[in-house]
């Protein structure tokens, strides 16, 4: 959506004269795409796949009016997507400015909160996992994730609510509400309110600039820094004094952050659907 510099890990493409760039873009995500890109890949530790292999696949493409219809759904479904984040988005900054406007006192984050082990025997294969990549700068909800059973390192149980706190490299701002009962990897703290009314002003808190900031102070190592839960624990954050509307206002911002996370989950449900029925056999050869 703008001019500008990217990795070239990423295959750049610009559609040719009568491509409908909206409709390119979610017929190279349909699946019979990604399939022959992960087919075509080499490499053990990490598999790259080959452009020649994607670039000389097959495909038929509709006329241009038919490519404009049938990309008119999952436009549609995206920027309902999009709308809910800005909403969100909304939400967040009128929270973070009642909070600066309270009055407050100086609270150690360990005083507000406790980081629990999160061991134990995994009784489902099917559970979800959350890992740092998951996880996006800046932003309170997690919008994807994967299964648990498609990883092999250690793993730790995590619920619904808490918040998730990566430990590797906090200047890259990767705090987030946990969005789901599962698994995460040990490289994000789950963090969990002493008090669970508190849940709410602590996730504003956790994810502010203020204690991000003071979180890349206290971390170790210099080209992959790393917080643990004890050095975090010892910050000090500014903390609301006791104040029943503010927590009730905190947790509706939560609460609405978590239901985001639903909708926005069902609308990209719903958009690979339409790409899968719509957009993939239209254009089969």
């Amino acid at each position: 959506d703008r001019a500008g510099i990217c990795t070239p890990e990423a295959w750049v493409l610009r559609p040719k004269r009568g491509i409908d760039p909206h409709f390119a873009l979610y017929r190279l995500a349909a699946a019979d795409v990604i399939d022959t890109a992960v087919a075509s890949s080499a490499g053990s530790r990490m598999p790259r796949a080959r452009w020649t292999a994607v670039g000389e696949m097959p495909v038929c493409w509709p006329s241009l009016e038919d490519q404009r219809r049938l990309a008119e759904l999952p436009r549609a479904l995206d920027a309902q997507r999009a709308s809910e984040r800005v909403a969100v988005a909304a939400a967040l900054a009128l929270a973070r400015a009642f909070l600066r406007a309270a009055p407050s006192t100086r609270r150690t984050v360990g005083s507000l909160a406790h980081c629990p082990k999160r061991g134990g025997v995994w009784d489902r294969v099917d559970a979800p996992y959350i890992s740092v990549g998951d996880l996006e700068a800046g932003r309170l909800a997690v919008e994807r994730w994967g299964e648990a059973k498609d990883y092999t390192s250690a793993q730790q149980w995590v619920e619904r609510g808490d918040i998730l706190f990566s430990r590797i490299r906090p200047a890259l701002r990767k705090v987030a509400l946990c969005p789901v009962d599962g698994r995460s990897t040990p490289e994000l703290l789950a963090i969990r309110a002493h008090d669970p009314a508190d849940c709410g002003t602590l996730a504003v808190v956790l994810s502010s600039e203020e204690t991000v900031a003071r979180a890349i102070a206290v971390a170790t190592g210099t080209r992959m820094p790393r917080l643990d839960w004890g050095r975090l624990a010892r910050i000090e954050v500014d903390w609301p004094l006791p104040s029943a509307p503010l927590r009730d206002a905190m947790n509706a911002v939560m609460e609405h952050v978590l239901a985001s996370v639903d909708l926005r989950r069902t609308a990209a449900r719903l958009r690979d659907q339409a790409i899968a029925h719509h957009l993939q056999p239209a254009a089969r050869v």
